[in-house]
């Protein structure tokens, strides 16, 4: 217990008994300090970690998010975990990984707890217009190949208002701030996530994209609206038409050319 805020470590035994999974959740493995569970999950998937497993951790000294930007948590408040992913003749790409896993954190917030979540292109949900979740697929190539995928994912769960730096608190949100305050109970919270995935995972290796990408533009806060991207010196603006498979913007701008981002700042005009 952290004895000055009395939050309790996760407790795996419990999040394993509750979340009856085919794939995610193979294996768990808990630390409950680490420098980064996506740095320990690659580590772990070259060795020949399971298909599935779960790197998680209570505390990240060096949480990353996209754009190499600082992932702020406390210790013993949120969820903070990486997911392996083996591939075999699967060809799946990062942002794939990235989209499913997107859709099944939606599901759990929109669906389970009523919330009014969308997914921020390419890779956040945000609640009320701030974020509550961000998620990172990396891999390692072997010979010109991708073995795996590790999807590390940061959901805030009990974090208060004066848990968050400053210039954050305009910016992000957790699921004890929208739920009016209360602490929840993080093992539960878990392994309903890990449920959430683990469907969207089945569906994904057996399937293929199709449900995904319909979802993910169902819960886009800016498919049909007017965006400026901005990559570097590049600055467009259009309105989107959707997200294709390989998780691409696609804009219809102004002039009428339809263009692909791949990657960018984004920004709602209307």
């Amino acid at each position: 217990m952290d004895e000055e805020t009395g939050y309790l470590p996760l407790d795996i035994k419990k999040v394993s008994q509750l979340a009856d999974t085919r794939i995610v959740g193979s294996r768990f493995y808990y630390y409950p300090s680490t420098s980064s569970t996506s740095d320990l999950a690659l580590e772990l998937a070259e060795k020949g970690a399971f298909d599935g497993s779960i790197v998680v951790t209570d505390y990240q000294t060096t949480g990353r998010g996209s754009k190499n930007r600082n992932w702020v948590s406390p210790p013993n408040r949120n969820l903070l975990f990486s997911m392996i992913l083996r591939l075999g003749d699967q060809h799946l790409l990062s942002p794939q990984m990235t989209m499913m896993a997107c859709v099944a954190v939606y599901e759990l917030l929109a669906v389970d707890f009523k919330l009014p979540a969308v997914i921020k292109w390419p890779n956040d949900i945000l609640v009320n217009g701030r974020k509550i979740c961000g998620i990172l697929t990396e891999t390692r190539t072997r010979n010109r190949q991708l073995p795996y995928l590790v999807s590390g994912i940061g959901i805030n769960i009990n974090m208060s208002r004066d848990d968050f730096p400053e210039e954050l608190r305009h910016k992000a949100t957790s699921l004890s701030i929208e739920q009016g305050g209360s602490i929840l109970n993080r093992e539960e919270i878990f392994a309903a996530v890990l449920l959430k995935l683990d469907k969207w995972t089945q569906e994904l290796l057996s399937k293929g994209m199709e449900k995904v990408l319909a979802k993910w533009n169902d819960a886009s806060d800016i498919v049909g609206k007017l965006v400026q991207v901005e990559d570097g010196d590049v600055t467009l603006q259009g309105y989107v038409s959707n997200i294709d498979i390989d998780g691409g913007l696609l804009i219809r701008e102004i002039s009428g050319t339809t263009a692909k981002i791949l990657s960018g700042e984004i920004t709602r005009i209307d």
